[in-house]
């Protein structure tokens, strides 16, 4: 976002998304100025509900930006300032998790959190399991990984390989807040 951007939201009256009917993506536009991302591109999204939604973040502001209150601006932001060719950076960051996964440790003690961890944990590794084909190891190791196999590995770089910037912006920022707040 550019400082002219903070600057023209004390004076904004309408914010509102607009089709741009050159391309096929929608805009934010502040009093008629199209908003830009941080590195000054034009902020644009792929779909009507996402400008809708980013839009109501920016009319929600009064006298001043408050970053926190606008997650969808700010994950926009992050996906078009990502270039294209990091595609392949961002499912490496991503695969990154896949040796590291929370509900791969369990403790071996007290009984009752071992009791807790399986009932709440072994529903997901079995839907990952029956969903993907691919077998998350377990341990009570918080010295030794529990790695993947390389198969399964291959299995998941494929699927994360099938998304374009703005599905693995949102998975890459989800498995970071996920990764923080489940320690």
């Amino acid at each position: 976002m550019h400082r002219s951007d903070i600057n023209c939201l004390q004076q904004t009256q309408q914010v509102r998304p607009k089709m741009d009917y050159k391309h096929p993506v929608f805009q934010i536009l502040l009093d008629q100025r199209k908003l830009r991302t941080p590195t000054g591109i034009h902020f644009h999204v792929p779909n009507q509900a996402l400008a809708v939604a980013v839009a109501h973040e920016w009319d929600s502001q009064v006298d001043t930006i408050k970053r926190y209150a606008m997650p969808l601006t700010t994950l926009c932001n992050r996906a078009l300032d990502t270039p294209a060719d990091k595609h392949d950076i961002l499912v490496s960051t991503i695969m990154q998790y896949a040796d590291t996964d929370t509900i791969c440790f369990r403790c071996q003690e007290p009984d009752d959190l071992v009791k807790v961890q399986s009932l709440s944990w072994d529903p997901i590794i079995n839907w990952v399991n029956k969903h993907y084909q691919i077998k998350p190891v377990i341990t009570n190791s918080m010295t030794s990984l529990a790695k993947l196999s390389p198969l399964d590995k291959e299995k998941l770089t494929r699927y994360f390989n099938s998304y374009n910037i703005w599905g693995l912006t949102g998975k890459l920022s989800m498995m970071s807040i996920i990764s923080r707040i489940s320690f």
